[in-house]
């Protein structure tokens, strides 16, 4: 004797198109919420990054003046003393100047412009910034650096963001290309 199938028994097994709906809904929410979360984690490194980068460049421009009693005119100079050395007021380095040089004075090796994260990019030449007049300024610059992390910078080293904060202070930025920044770190400095 023949067995008939029931309708249940032809069915093929799988999802059903309810079922695969639900699915993509609950990952369509899953990374709603942790997308933001990542990419605020992920900002909040860049921001960390930057910020040791500017304290570390700080000690070691400092250590150099201490040094050879002048501030480079490029960071690379910090890693390596090249034969004919400027100072930030573009003047050669004195042969005693030279000869007090103890570098390097930072860990990484800096030949140029460098990346700090991912697209950060730390131009070498410092900017002397005699504006305002009573006291010198040595201008570290980063490109590319997104609006909220820039914002994160400034928080951490220049404390509470207000209207202007962008212009004044240690830190400040100016918008280079849509949601990108070039942000300068004012380091104080005597003389030259």
């Amino acid at each position: 004797m023949k067995r008939q199938s029931s309708p249940r028994n032809d069915r093929r097994a799988g999802f059903t198109a309810v079922e695969i709906l639900i699915a993509v809904a609950i990952v369509a929410i899953l990374a709603a919420v942790t997308v933001p979360a990542i990419r605020t984690r992920l900002s909040s490194g860049d921001g960390d990054a930057i910020v040791a980068e500017f304290q570390n460049l700080e000690q070691a421009l400092q250590a150099f003046q201490e040094n050879t009693t002048t501030y480079p005119h490029t960071l690379d100079e910090l890693t390596d003393l090249p034969t004919t050395p400027l100072t930030s007021c573009n003047a050669n380095m004195s042969a005693t100047q030279i000869s007090r040089w103890r570098g390097p004075y930072v860990t990484r090796p800096i030949t140029g412009n460098y990346t700090v994260t991912a697209d950060v990019t730390v131009e070498n030449t410092l900017v002397r910034d005699t504006i305002p007049a009573s006291s010198a300024l040595l201008d570290i610059k980063m490109d590319n650096v997104e609006q909220d992390v820039a914002n994160q910078v400034e928080r951490d080293l220049d404390g509470a963001i207000s209207g202007s904060s962008s212009t004044t202070g240690a830190v400040t930025w100016a918008t280079s290309s849509g949601s990108l920044v070039t942000l300068t770190f004012k380091f104080p400095i005597r003389g030259c």
